[in-house]
């Protein structure tokens, strides 16, 4: 049970990181194509 949680937890955190990678990459590409312009 107790396992079962911290996995569920490392999860959550792995999600949460990828999310925040994946707007800092979409942000980089829009700051990239405004200063193209």
């Amino acid at each position: 049970m107790v396992s079962r949680y911290a996995i569920r937890m490392d999860e959550l955190g792995d999600d949460r990181s990828r999310t925040e990678r994946g707007l800092s990459s979409v942000y980089q590409k829009k700051t990239q194509q405004m200063s193209n312009k």
